[in-house]
């Protein structure tokens, strides 16, 4: 305000660019001053590009993580099923019995339409031509619109799925318990080879992991080494490089051997 068509301020009045601000300033009670450079502030719409590129890449963030829920709480019989979803509605419109992960679909929706708005704000702000912005209006709309929607749909999220989630744990405790890549905790005792016999022996078999452990029957006491997946994994401790032995000559026999063998006919190291 107060900068005219392109920053100089030419025929307005004294001081209205202040005036302006402390009037919007009183109605929203927010601190609003008029920009001191308005060449600049009037020169491109970079910082409402910014603006809604924030916007656009938490949609991008919510996408996947209501997608995530979506596909783990899948099922209830055929899909992942780790998820127990809240029953918002009383069940598919053709399938009775099943709970429709309604509200991350619409979380999905939104996404779109915000990372699709980001579009439209994009080309407005190329839109540019010098000191002239006349696009300003299109990236108006679309900012509000997408923050209007996206805090909306924010809230209906936390409210109506994520605060009534719960974990479907004896799903979760089978397929920890079926899961092949336990074996993976095998491979620093028994070795890469035999961990990899026990996950194939499973599979062709049908078994979990501690079943193909007991099918193989010569990985012996080791395997009690190995560390369940839900378990805590302690800190690694760094290995020390293992090279070719050092060897040196004694002087007594004239024969190579290790630093700490002793001398056969000295009977000293």
């Amino acid at each position: 305000m107060g900068g005219t068509a392109v920053g100089t301020g030419l025929n307005a009045p004294p001081g209205f660019g202040d005036q302006v601000a402390a009037q919007i300033a009183r109605m929203t009670s927010t601190a609003y001053v008029t920009a001191p450079n308005k060449f600049t502030a009037q020169g491109t719409l970079d910082r409402m590009v910014r603006a809604h590129g924030g916007l656009k890449a938490a949609a991008v963030s919510l996408f996947k993580i209501a997608n995530d829920l979506r596909w783990l709480g899948s099922g209830p019989r055929t899909g992942l099923g780790e998820l127990i979803f809240p029953a918002n509605e009383p069940g598919s419109s053709i399938m009775p019995g099943k709970v429709n992960p309604t509200q991350a679909k619409a979380m999905l929706m939104v996404a779109i339409q915000v990372i699709a708005s980001d579009v439209a704000v994009t080309m407005g702000g190329n839109e540019g031509n010098f000191e002239l912005n006349a696009f300003r209006p299109i990236l108006i709309d679309n900012y509000l619109h997408s923050a209007l929607i996206m805090a909306d749909m924010c809230d209906h999220f936390r409210e109506f799925m994520v605060e009534g989630t719960k974990l479907n744990e004896a799903k979760l405790k089978d397929n920890i318990d079926r899961s092949v890549m336990m074996v993976t905790a095998l491979s620093p005792v028994i070795g890469y080879d035999k961990a990899a016999a026990i996950s194939y022996y499973a599979i062709d078999h049908d078994l979990t992991p501690q079943g193909g452990r007991a099918g193989q029957g010569r990985v012996g006491g080791a395997v009690r080494q190995g560390r369940h997946p839900a378990q805590p994994h302690p800190p690694r401790h760094r290995r020390r490089a293992v090279g070719p032995p050092i060897l040196l000559t004694c002087r007594t026999c004239k024969e190579s051997r290790r630093p700490a063998a002793r001398c056969r006919s000295a009977g000293r190291r």
